[in-house]
């Protein structure tokens, strides 16, 4: 479940994927779109990757439109559109669009909260919105194009304005859907991870395995029941494509993690399916699971797989990029250790303690221009399993001062970025943070001043309060090591 909505999804993209192709198959526009917004909405919630957004990855050309996609957008709170002519082309993108208004409009929610609509238009091409369909109604659009109809220069000040304007609005609307607790029973499930209580036995999901792997598989479950692990039944069975489905859904929904013990031989097919079963349970996990854990052997040699399926299907897990999944490459011997910190990793986070006293995260501060450089060090974080919290903006100076002093209280590790914005805004930050720690004693015991590569060079003076305190890293990989030295773990 989202945190900020109580739905599975607070976002829903929907968009035609031609607008995201690029001659170079280089990250697309959309592809940028959905990073800069992910971390404008971090600034407005105030810590990373809380905000759930889900879009799909995959090119469905004239595919029917199946119920993986139905589910999503009706486990959404938004949706938002990105217009363009081959939106307008795709019957797919007109499916996904009348899928959430009907079962928008037909919710107790509705189609509006507080006057604001739960479909959101971003029009990246100069199409007249009274051309539009009911579906996307007659509100404004967010404009994303420049004067000759084309889709915005992701790297323009304009397009980071555009963002956070979006951003701003959205958030209004999830407040607004939060306030109001929605409890639709479709959209229900025992969010484990949010709740105050822990239980006892902590349900874990193991994915099917090789069978080169079940002698792995059965000793580590052994271990994990032993150490009060709660095991949810083996799939498959049932075999048969849909039944399999639905009781994958439910178990990675259920699960606190869900396991996949993966090497160079495929599990079998799925009857009547060109997919092998540990290919589906992940995929159905990463869509519907809260944490995923992913084992490969460290020796394993992926491009002498003489099966070019399989090849590929671990190919495309090795560029998994989601905050959620943890990619692990380790002895076979120290699986069950190695799945147990997982869990001990979850259960700390389910404990919710105070934020006194909870110290693995960092506090990450930056212009909006920065989103491209906040955007890497957060999954650098989340990869090594450190919360990101990023500076909170308000319009109101108080209360903008107070969310600062609250995050700083929680964390151990202040990070400024330095790279578009001016070194005077910089500075000023710094010396704010600063003195704020010194007159409420805060915990800090790291101040760093983060300056990518291309600006190392340039000379900058340092208020003499700050030069022997603060460190200027200019290495992503540098500043995990002084964040870890400064007691985040």
């Amino acid at each position: 479940m989202a945190y900020t909505t109580g739905y599975e999804y607070d976002i829903f993209i929907s968009y035609s994927h031609v607008d995201n192709k690029t001659p170079d198959k280089s990250e697309g526009w959309i592809d940028k779109f959905h990073k800069k917004l992910n971390v404008q909405l971090g600034q407005c919630v105030g810590e990373a990757n809380v905000v759930k957004i889900w879009r799909d990855l995959e090119l469905k050309g004239n595919e029917e439109f199946d119920s993986v996609i139905s589910d999503r957008i009706k486990t959404s709170a938004l949706f938002v559109t990105i217009l363009s002519t081959g939106y307008f082309k795709s019957k797919y993108c007109q499916d996904e669009l009348q899928c959430f208004h009907d079962f928008a409009q037909s919710s107790s929610l509705g189609l509006s909260v507080d006057n604001m609509r739960r479909i959101v238009n971003v029009k990246i091409a100069d199409i007249d919105h009274n051309t539009f369909s009911k579906n996307l109604g007659r509100t404004s659009c967010f404009q994303f194009h420049d004067e000759k109809g084309r889709p915005m220069r992701t790297k323009l000040d304009e397009f980071d304005d555009q963002i956070w304007e979006l951003a701003k609005d959205i958030h209004s609307t999830m407040d607004a859907i939060k306030a109001i607790k929605v409890t639709d029973s479709d959209n229900s499930s025992d969010n484990l991870l949010n709740s105050p209580q822990v239980s006892n036995k902590i349900p874990v999901f193991f994915a099917d395995v090789p069978d080169s792997l079940v002698g792995d598989r059965d000793r580590v479950i052994d271990d994990l029941e032993n150490a009060n692990v709660e095991i949810l039944k083996k799939l498959p069975p049932p075999y048969e494509a849909k039944p399999h489905e639905e009781d994958v859904i439910k178990s990675a929904r259920h699960a606190w993690l869900t396991i996949h013990l993966l090497d160079q031989y495929p599990t079998k097919k799925i009857e009547n399916l060109s997919e092998s079963y540990d290919q589906k349970q992940l995929e159905l996990c990463l869509e519907h699971g809260k944490t995923q854990w992913i084992w490969m052997p460290d020796d394993l040699e992926t491009e002498k797989i003489t099966n070019d399926d399989h090849k590929k299907f671990l190919n495309k897990i090795e560029k998994i990029n989601q905050s959620s999944c943890n990619l692990v490459s380790c002895n076979r011997m120290q699986l069950t250790n190695e799945i147990l910190d997982a869990i001990n990793h979850l259960k700390r986070i389910a404990k919710k303690p105070e934020p006194q006293t909870l110290f693995n995260k960092v506090l990450l501060s930056m212009h909006r221009k920065d989103s491209d450089f906040a955007d890497h060090l957060i999954n650098l974080f989340t990869t090594n399993h450190i919360f990101t919290l990023i500076n909170k903006i308000a319009d109101d100076p108080i209360e903008k001062m107070k969310d600062f002093e609250d995050q700083l209280r929680q964390t151990r590790a202040f990070i400024l970025i330095y790279n578009d914005f001016n070194i005077e805004w910089v500075t000023r930050r710094m010396m704010l943070a600063f003195q704020s720690i010194v007159l409420n004693n805060y915990p800090i015991e790291t101040l760093i001043i983060y300056v990518p590569e291309k600006k190392a060079n340039e000379n900058f003076s340092m208020h003499p309060l700050l030069k022997d305190r603060v460190k200027i890293v200019t290495k992503a990989e540098n500043l995990l090591k002084y964040v870890k030295k400064g007691g985040v773990q």
